[in-house]
């Protein structure tokens, strides 16, 4: 069997490996209550505050952003055409005719009333509808899902590296 001198004592390799950590562990505590103690924790506050910003800067780009939509007539139900919205449209818009007829289109969410869209389309007699206010969420609903999953994760991964 191997012995291992760490520091003039002798070891198997397993208590080695051990008592290594158990070291690490005491040098990272005394080096964490030196730094603060002494208030050298400079490096800590830019490395929370580069941190801070980053996740600050990336909220503010998805504040800025136009919604963006599906922008079709058909009755397949498979539209791929997609519109950035006005700054005045906040939403989607799904309008489906008796006749099967869909409607895919910008909206203010606001607008999104029976009453205010029968008068938006007044040669459809008798119709259903969805309103919504996320990126192309008025159509291919695998597409928006897998963009949301995306989105999620990235998020999470952002949120393991701030606190980590």
């Amino acid at each position: 069997m191997h012995c291992i001198a760490l520091k003039g004592i002798y070891l198997t390799p397993t208590d080695a490996v051990t008592q290594r950590s158990d070291w690490r562990k005491a040098a990272d505590k005394a080096f964490v209550e030196e730094r603060l103690t002494t208030g050298k924790t400079t490096g800590c506050r830019m490395k929370v505050f580069l941190q801070v910003s980053v996740v600050f800067v990336l909220a503010l780009i998805g504040l800025g952003s136009a919604i963006k939509c599906y922008s079709c007539t058909d009755y397949t139900g498979s539209c791929s055409d997609t519109t950035n919205c006005a700054s005045q449209y906040d939403g989607c818009l799904t309008l489906k005719e008796r006749n099967g007829k869909i409607y895919r289109q910008c909206i203010q969410f606001s607008d999104c009333d029976t009453g205010v869209l029968g008068t938006m389309f007044p040669s459809v007699a008798s119709f259903t509808h969805r309103c919504c206010n996320q990126d192309l969420c008025n159509g291919a609903s695998v597409s928006a899902a897998r963009t949301s999953v995306i989105t999620l994760l990235l998020s999470l991964a952002l949120f393991w590296w701030c606190i980590f």
